[in-house]
């Protein structure tokens, strides 16, 4: 099931303040001063909370009262309120206590009521007069009674013998919240109503009830041609129309079928849900990011192969290039001579022994390539043309072309 809370209040011309105050699974204000102002709450929780408080039958700080009554209930918001119920009372009567010793006054009275629902399921619990209703299938049920007088409560105490007995006592129940006598606050607690479909409950201050019977209310409850938050303003407006000076406040809370995610499977199944479909958009989203920078790393492939040199094309093939020795500075005057000699004639009748004598060739290991024998010149040739070959050095190391 789902839940939907709507307010209105009004406060008449005669009213100084707003002396009602109201709570919807943790919204409230303090000092409702508004002429007529409203207030909605969409609830998922598998515990909602929703209460009405009045503070009109209190002479002085009727609004102080009210809202320290619901500013108590902050703190039971979530709670099992089947079990703390009891416990937010007796809270509640001593904070509205509290303002008797600020304000001198003998006491305060306040009229609270509280719908709880728990799994889908609803108690009303109310200590005062403010009604609370169940309209189901066009008819309009009271919820709400009177508190019980006396309760009885066990309490453990010492016999004569020393030994611990069990004794049922009856203790007074205070009739307000805000009351001075001593007293337990116990509310009156409705029977459990299964919610099932739709439905709407009617919290409202007395002075509504006391105006507007339960026929008319059920009339504009039912009518489907007023929108669920305009019901609230149109009680008020029926109400203020017969006594415009009043106070009156109503709140509604809808229910309408529907899957609540406040329980704990669904909340965990929405978890998973949530989880699950944020992976599927992670891989989806992860698919396209690699896609493209697959893309994105072929095309710089292919620009690069297209547009830039490769290396073969860049480097040539390494060729050896051997080492050519020095040559000495007799290796240098040999080589002009030869030089002049092949340029200049030289006369028949030169002595050749006049020629420096040759350097003996000395014996070497190295193996020389194919040796060339150069050309003769008329230094190295005799008068009967005899060709006198010319010594080489084996000791210089020549190129190899191992082509």
């Amino acid at each position: 099931m789902r839940y939907k809370g709507y307010v209105a209040t009004y406060a008449g011309e005669s009213q100084e303040v707003n002396k009602d105050n109201y709570f919807l699974n943790g919204i409230c204000r303090e000092g409702v001063q508004e002429l007529s102002c409203f207030a909605e709450n969409k609830n998922f929780r598998s515990r909602n909370l929703y209460a009405l408080s009045s503070g009109i039958k209190s002479a002085v700080k009727g609004e102080d009262a009210a809202y320290h009554s619901i500013d108590v209930l902050r703190g039971f918001y979530g709670a099992d309120f089947t079990k703390e119920n009891r416990a937010y009372f007796g809270f509640a009567n001593s904070a509205v206590k509290s303002l008797i010793f600020e304000t001198k006054q003998e006491e305060f009275e306040v009229d609270i009521s509280v719908v709880y629902i728990g799994n889908d399921v609803a108690t009303v619990y109310n200590i005062g007069e403010a009604p609370v209703f169940y309209f189901k299938d066009g008819v309009l049920k009271k919820l709400t009674g009177d508190v019980p007088k006396t309760v009885e409560e066990e309490k453990m105490v010492l016999d004569d013998e020393g030994e611990w007995q069990s004794v049922i006592e009856k203790k007074d129940v205070i009739p307000y919240v805000g009351f001075a006598g001593e007293g337990e606050a116990v509310p009156h607690a409705s029977d459990p109503i299964k919610i099932k479909g739709d439905g709407i409950f009617l919290m409202c201050s007395k002075p509504v009830e006391d105006i507007l019977d339960e026929n008319t209310l059920a009339d504009v409850l039912k009518d489907k041609k007023i929108k669920m938050d305009a019901k609230a303003e149109k009680i008020i407006e029926l109400a203020s129309a017969k006594q415009p000076d009043g106070n009156y406040t109503v709140e509604l809370i809808e229910t309408k079928k529907g899957i609540s995610v406040g329980t704990d499977d669904m909340r965990s199944l929405v978890k998973w849900l949530a989880v699950a479909l944020a992976c599927i958009i992670f891989s989806f989203s992860f698919s396209f990011i690699a896609d493209g920078a697959t893309a994105l790393i072929n095309n710089i492939k292919t620009f690069v192969s297209e547009y830039m040199p490769s290396r073969e094309e860049n480097i040539d093939s390494p060729v050896w290039i051997p080492k050519v020795p020095e040559k000495t500075p007799e290796e240098d005057e040999k080589t002009e001579e030869k030089d002049i000699g092949e340029n200049v004639e030289a006369p028949n009748n030169q002595n050749l022994e006049a020629a420096a004598p040759k350097p003996a060739v000395k014996p070497s290991n190295k193996v020389s390539p194919v040796q060339t024998v150069p050309e003769k010149t008329p230094a190295e040739t005799t008068n009967n043309d005899v060709p006198v070959q010319k010594e080489i050095n084996s000791d210089v190391e020549l190129p190899i072309d191992f082509n």
